[in-house]
């Protein structure tokens, strides 16, 4: 799991990732997005941390559980229950996955992931997710 949160986080991406290129590619337009709505003039440098944080699962990441992320909710639900929507991302070479979780009204958190990259259950239940929404 890598945490995505400043300008600094998605250069590192760009350095370390190079087999996931386009996907991380995608994550940096969102990123630019969100830094376009979310920036504060007066701070100067956008970190999502605080409200908005992004998050790329790896390999042997638990879909089922926001603890490998440090991530909690105050009623403690697991990120199955916390996901909003999931949506399947074609990416020419590759798929991927968006989901967002809402885990307070103040907090969301966007997962990235690498479709395929997860046990069966969890790539089945990303895939139906993806077709509701």
């Amino acid at each position: 799991m890598i945490t995505i949160n400043t300008p600094q986080d998605i250069e590192a991406l760009h350095r370390t990732l190079e087999a996931y290129k386009t996907l991380v590619e995608h994550i940096a337009e969102f990123f630019q997005k969100l830094e376009a709505e979310l920036a504060d003039d007066e701070e100067g440098m956008l970190r999502l941390d605080q409200h908005w944080p992004i998050v790329l699962l790896e390999a042997g990441d638990d879909l089922r559980s926001l603890n490998f992320a440090g991530l909690s909710s105050e009623s403690g639900v697991p990120l199955p229950h916390a996901v909003e929507f999931v949506e399947k991302l074609n990416l020419g070479e590759v798929q991927a996955y968006r989901l967002a979780a809402l885990l307070d009204n103040d907090f969301v958190v966007t997962f990235f992931t690498l479709a395929g990259t997860h046990d069966e259950e969890a790539e089945q239940w990303l895939s139906q997710q993806a077709q509701r929404s």
